[in-house]
């Protein structure tokens, strides 16, 4: 069953990969044939020039490419505030495990971690795994730190 999950989880990323794939190419043609009809109506046409159709091309292409980089700037702009989100969670937690809180909570990051907790290779699954495990390892360290001392104090008491 779970050989079964892996595999379909495979097909779904490359599916996603090339949905992807697909989406960029299709906005970049579009793109580009608007620049085309854009550039020959309102610039070659109108102007009345008449550059070699290499030049035409390289132009077209290149304010293609252009605006398409605008576009997924604009996109990235309503995106990157969710990741630095998650990057704020965890410079918190290991904050607060730099001040000895090992019982951490990272809320933003649980729903993320519950989302997509099959998903070994995602760095925000590995950080996030890696904190909780730093910390749960240094809070066992502590607990023994704590019995050491009272242990060596119940000692030195009966003396």
């Amino acid at each position: 069953m779970k050989v079964s999950n892996v595999k379909t989880s495979r097909v779904w990323k490359v599916l996603k990969v090339l949905l992807v794939i697909l989406i960029v190419y299709s906005i970049l043609c579009i793109l580009w044939s608007m620049f085309y009809f854009l550039t020959f109506f309102f610039l070659y046409h109108h102007y009345n020039i008449n550059p070699d159709p290499w030049l035409r091309q390289i132009v077209n292409a290149g304010l293609g490419v252009f605006i398409f980089g605008v576009i997924m700037s604009l996109i990235g702009r309503f995106f990157g505030p969710k990741r630095m989100t998650y990057f704020r969670a965890i410079i918190q937690a290991m904050r607060q495990i730099a001040k000895g809180n090992f019982k951490i909570e990272m809320n933003e990051l649980e729903q993320f971690h519950r989302r997509h907790h099959h998903d070994k290779h995602n760095p925000f699954v590995q950080l996030i795994d890696s904190v909780h495990y730093m910390a749960n390892e240094l809070d066992q360290i502590e607990q023994l730190r704590q019995e050491f001392i009272s242990k060596s104090r119940m000692k030195s008491s009966h003396r």
